[in-house]
């Protein structure tokens, strides 16, 4: 009689062990899943610090004949964000001595530095260097009246300003701009600083890789 009712008992103990599986497994396939998001996240922090080997701008960095240094301040701080919508920058020529129309090229390379603050992007040119006209001057005005004011200056001073097209191959906020300190590996000669409102070609034979290594240090990429 014994052996009888254990028997008939089976079919309700495989039912249990099943549904005992069937908790496991959904346990199982959590904690699966959490895994593979905890690894993910963490691959996506890796990539995000490493430079894709890819980078056609790497590239045309590395074979550029022309990376230059370029100067920027006061206003050209305060309008960043216009000049960025915009697709340009600017500097100023005096008595007509910055002859950047006749230096400066399409697809050459510029390191834009804002004077006292560090590096803030990367800069390719996109078209020929013009003199700004006065719906330049308004694309980068902040307040009512900033375009007649420079106008009037301009006209007081003798001077210029020089609009270069630009694209924005790599940048930072304005607030972040890099030095020599956001780099614990460099351990060479850093150039920054330098004077003047032109475009200059520094001598340190590790301009090039600084320029690349400041590329891909800034956090916004063309077309992000």
């Amino acid at each position: 009689m014994y052996n009888y009712y254990n028997r008939m008992d089976f079919p309700k103990e495989n039912k249990l062990l099943k549904i005992e599986i069937e908790k496991h497994k959904s346990t199982i396939s959590i904690l699966e899943k959490h895994i593979y998001e905890l690894l993910s996240g963490e691959q996506e922090k890796i990539d995000s610090h490493t430079p894709p080997l890819t980078d056609t701008n790497v590239k045309f960095i590395e074979e550029s004949n022309n990376v230059w240094y370029m100067n920027a301040r006061g206003h050209g701080f305060k309008c960043w964000e216009k000049l960025v919508e915009n697709n340009f920058v600017y500097t100023w020529n005096h008595n007509n001595r910055n002859k950047l129309e006749e230096r400066l090229h399409v697809n050459d390379i510029i390191a834009w530095y804002m004077v006292g603050k560090g590096y803030i992007s990367v800069l390719m040119v996109t078209a020929p260097v013009t003199i700004m006209t006065e719906t330049d001057i308004d694309d980068m005005s902040l307040e009512e009246g900033d375009t007649k004011s420079w106008l009037y200056d301009m006209d007081n001073k003798d001077y210029t300003l020089l609009k270069i097209p630009v694209k924005f191959i790599a940048r930072n906020d304005k607030y972040k701009c890099i030095t020599k300190n956001d780099f614990q590996h460099w351990k060479s000669d850093w150039t920054s600083g330098l004077r003047g409102s032109s475009c200059m070609r520094p001598s340190n034979p590790l301009w090039k890789q600084q320029v690349i290594d400041l590329y891909n240090h800034m956090t916004i990429k063309d077309g992000s």
